[in-house]
């Protein structure tokens, strides 16, 4: 991890503004969004979330085909309310989007390079 890029106070803050997030506790993922980097299980994860911290949103940062998948599930699981999907985002943008969360999550199901 580059500390120079990603720290605390890197722009997270102004996500958070945009997005409408500043009040509410974050969980942020970053990735490409493909099966194996699971993001799938966040959002499986999130109704037992909710249930200890209701006003918690997950952010859900990148593109590639699973983005429908995973707004289906969303919807499905019944937290479609507490999803936010930002669709891609320029590289020299991601350490503010990684910045906006309070919790930084990356649940890969395997390691292959990206």
């Amino acid at each position: 991890v580059d500390e120079k890029t990603f720290h605390p106070g890197s722009g997270g803050d102004a996500v958070r503004e945009r997005l409408g997030l500043t009040e509410r506790p974050v969980v942020v993922c970053v990735s490409r969004l493909v099966r194996r980097k699971g993001q799938d299980t966040l959002v499986r994860a999130l109704p037992r979330v909710l249930e200890e911290v209701p006003d918690a949103v997950l952010l859900i940062v990148g593109a590639v085909g699973a983005a429908a998948d995973l707004e289906k599930l969303a919807a499905e699981t019944g937290v479609a309310d507490s999803v936010r999907f930002t669709g891609p985002v320029p590289g020299e943008d991601l350490h503010a989007h990684s910045g906006a969360g309070d919790v930084f999550a990356m649940p890969c199901r395997t390691r292959m390079g990206g």
